[in-house]
């Protein structure tokens, strides 16, 4: 039977705590899924995810990864990989699946990784108007989960 395909979708493959994580997952995953990784900002976490096999590519806009050229770049990478499911982290990553997946029926986790104090306003009203696109939400600690509560209300996010 073929494996369902998981992309993750990441801002970063920096050094970080939620780069490590995605690259635990990854590892973790390899025997269920067939995995791809979105990533927006290149770093040292790609060369792990390419020594496990997994294939990587690099999300850009058409003049910077804040213009729309992002999300069609990222619908037509996904109309090409074709995912039966993603998963994204970290906020760029996060808001861009939610509007792309929305649009494609393809269900959607979004994890976050920091509190959304330190997002500044104009992403958490992103966040805000995004937030109902995805299939589930997911907070890595009950400080991460409080401060999505504080911020969008109606919501409720398991922790991780």
């Amino acid at each position: 039977m073929k494996k369902k395909h998981l992309i993750h979708l990441t801002s970063s493959l920096r050094v970080g705590g939620a780069e490590t994580v995605l690259c635990d997952l990854v590892q973790g995953l390899q025997d269920e899924f067939e995995q791809t990784v979105i990533f927006i900002h290149d770093g040292p976490k790609r060369q792990v995810l390419e020594a496990l096999g997994v294939p990587t590519y690099q999300l850009k806009g058409w003049f910077s990864v804040y213009d729309p050229g992002l999300l069609i770049n990222l619908y037509v990478l996904f109309k090409k990989l074709r995912p039966d499911v993603v998963h994204s982290l970290l906020w760029l990553a996060n808001v861009s699946s939610r509007m792309v997946c929305a649009v494609l029926g393809i269900p959607l986790v979004s994890a976050y990784h920091n509190n959304l104090d330190q997002d500044g306003w104009v992403r958490n009203v992103c966040d805000r108007v995004t937030v109902s696109l995805a299939r589930q939400l997911v907070a890595v600690s009950p400080e991460v989960a409080e401060s999505i509560h504080k911020f969008i209300p109606s919501v409720r996010v398991p922790i991780t």
